[in-house]
């Protein structure tokens, strides 16, 4: 067997050369002002809360609030995933002891597990659509990006084409 060296703690003289490098940056200025990053972060809560609210009015749906929406969806989601294992525990407790302790051992977390993931899986394929029809948007301007090129095109090379014919010198001559 091989011995590992052992540790040996520095020198004092060691410590005063990192105590003498970390001086200089005690004076330095944080980068940022820790008042603007609560206002900051107020001000994205207040945003984020006003996008919200102006989806959730959207009543002719004009506007997509997917993305704004899913967060709240998502939590009040995970909430009922624990409470209904709870409801049933309780009224499991109302029937019998033995039974509501069994049900709230084994059944309620594997509920509250299967109930969770099957929310946060759908909501992903939500997203998942979502993007999918943006991205479906996108390639059908693309396409009608490059019909308006085509056709752009294809007048000039149309002209071209009777200018070419109504030349004399292109027509052989029979021998």
């Amino acid at each position: 067997m091989t011995q590992e060296p052992e540790y040996e703690a520095p020198e004092e003289a060691e410590w005063a050369e990192y105590e003498e490098e970390w001086e200089e940056y005690a004076d330095a200025e944080p980068d940022h002002d820790p008042v603007l990053v609560r206002t900051d972060a107020l001000s994205g809560v207040r945003d984020w809360l006003f996008t919200a609210m102006r989806g959730l009015l959207d009543i002719r749906f004009r506007r997509v609030s997917t993305r704004t929406l899913l967060p709240v969806v998502y939590v009040l989601f995970l909430l009922m995933s624990i409470a209904v294992p709870v409801a049933l525990s309780v009224a499991v407790f109302q029937f019998s002891v033995f039974l509501g302790v069994l049900f709230l051992v084994f059944v309620a977390p594997l509920l509250a597990l299967s109930m969770a993931a099957t929310v946060r899986l759908l909501l992903e394929f939500l997203i998942s659509i979502n993007r999918l029809g943006s991205k479906v948007t996108h390639m059908s301007q693309l396409a009608d990006d490059i019909h308006t090129s085509l056709n752009e095109v294809a007048v000039p090379m149309s002209q071209l084409s009777e200018d070419v014919r109504a030349v004399q010198f292109w027509r052989f001559k029979k021998r």
